[in-house]
């Protein structure tokens, strides 16, 4: 496996580690969620910075910031179901 193939499958498990996280801590109403509301995850391959971009009653926009412990940098924007 390449250095680059190791840096996408570490920029994967830390999107996956992030939206779980976040999952677990989003209100459930959307009404106490504002946007910019930022969350960051330091995990053992990196770190995940979350921005609130839209939040509706049923679901939160979000900005994914990925930085690897190798300084390799992600972004991506996604959109999490409220339950």
């Amino acid at each position: 496996m390449t250095h680059y193939d190791e840096e996408q499958l570490k920029i994967e498990t830390l999107f996956q580690m992030g939206k779980a996280q976040i999952k677990q801590e989003l209100p459930s109403q959307s009404s106490s969620i504002s946007t910019l509301d930022q969350y960051t995850y330091t995990f053992p391959y990196g770190t995940v910075k979350i921005i609130v971009l839209l939040a509706n009653q049923s679901s939160v926009t979000v900005e994914f910031n990925i930085t690897t412990s190798e300084n390799s940098i992600h972004t991506t924007v996604t959109n999490i179901p409220l339950n």
